[in-house]
């Protein structure tokens, strides 16, 4: 069985599906770090391992904007 080719629309919908999927699982990450860290406040959290998280959080939020940005890019083109 072979599956037809996407359509245009179909293919923009695809995408930012993606699009949101990528920032939803890198946000449940930074989230997820967020409340580690919380917890572990009065315990033992070198600066390394800090540094190590805020670095994380930086990368995060920049893949967010460039993933943002390339969506507007694409669904400003038109063929």
């Amino acid at each position: 069985m072979r599956l037809k080719p996407l359509s245009r629309p179909q293919k923009e919908v695809l995408e930012a599906i993606a699009h949101f999927q990528i920032v939803a699982e890198l946000s449940a990450n930074v989230d997820g770090m967020e409340k580690f860290r919380e917890f572990y406040r009065e315990r033992v959290i070198t600066r390394k391992q800090n540094q190590i998280f805020e670095e994380y959080k930086r990368t995060v939020v920049a893949v967010k904007k460039r993933l943002t940005e390339m969506l507007k890019e694409e669904n400003g083109r038109t063929d």
